[in-house]
């Protein structure tokens, strides 16, 4: 019960902020907006018309699903943030002095910054879909790597708020990490070159992009289906489960 209030407690403090409700919604949907006017011209185009079917737009597509999960990468920021505010900062006193174990403040932080996440995560894809002509293939797949995702960054959040100097570094991280693996995975700013075998299997970024692109029959791959995404799947669990225990682990020391 003392977990679920707790949880309570951070999901309060994770919407009363406007501003980062803009933030993780308004400015992944700009950034969208921006991408699909570049190529609305390439669109209109006969070359481009092979980038349309049955009615959805797969360049849009993909632009929605990478950014989709590169600020959802990004969203583990919020848990890092509430347990260095409430386990390492000057609140760890007074929360110290509550009959409330440790474990259920960092249960509550994980569980606000996942719902919260997950909801703005929810919300780029429904605009993705209603105003962008995103085809979203199998939406279980597609909501599966969002969770899995979500809750992934929530972990490795909190990883990083043990061994950060302040809010700042814990941001920075979060965001500095989701580029890298966006570019080493080539879906953002300057292709890395990377084995494939890393892309699609080792880094969390490529496993969570292969898993949702190979459950959706194209007009280029109509051979993909459901079952081509399991192993993806499996391994992004495997990946989650283990920063879960990491971070557990790690966060169970006594913050100094």
């Amino acid at each position: 019960m003392t977990a679920f209030i707790t949880l309570k407690h951070y999901l309060k403090r994770a919407f009363m902020k406007p501003v980062e409700v803009a933030l993780m919604t308004l400015l992944p949907v700009g950034i969208i907006f921006l991408n699909v006017s570049v190529n609305q011209n390439f669109m209109a185009s006969e070359e481009g018309m092979q980038f349309l079917w049955q009615g959805y737009n797969l360049i849009n597509t993909g632009v929605v699903t990478n950014i989709m999960v590169m600020f959802m990468f990004m969203s583990g920021a919020y848990a890092g943030e509430y347990y260095f505010y409430d386990l390492r900062s000057v609140n760890r006193w007074r929360l110290n002095a509550t009959p409330v174990a440790t474990a259920n403040f960092i249960f509550g932080a994980i569980s606000g910054g996942f719902i919260f996440s997950s909801l703005t995560g929810g919300l780029i894809l429904a605009m993705g879909y209603f105003f962008f002509d995103m085809y979203l293939g199998n939406l279980i797949v597609v909501l599966l790597v969002l969770f899995l995702v979500v809750l992934m960054s929530q972990f490795i959040g909190i990883i990083v708020a043990v061994f950060a100097n302040g809010k700042g570094s814990i941001d920075g991280i979060m965001i500095a990490l989701s580029f890298a693996m966006a570019s080493m995975v080539g879906a953002f700013l300057i292709p890395i070159p990377m084995p494939d075998f890393v892309r699609d299997y080792i880094l969390p970024y490529g496993v969570a992009l292969r898993a949702i692109f190979v459950s959706r029959p194209t007009a280029m791959a109509l051979d993909y289906s459901l079952s081509d995404a399991i192993p993806y799947l499996a391994i992004l669990a495997g990946m989650t489960v283990a920063f879960g225990v990491a971070a557990l682990v790690i966060a169970r020391r006594r913050p100094a």
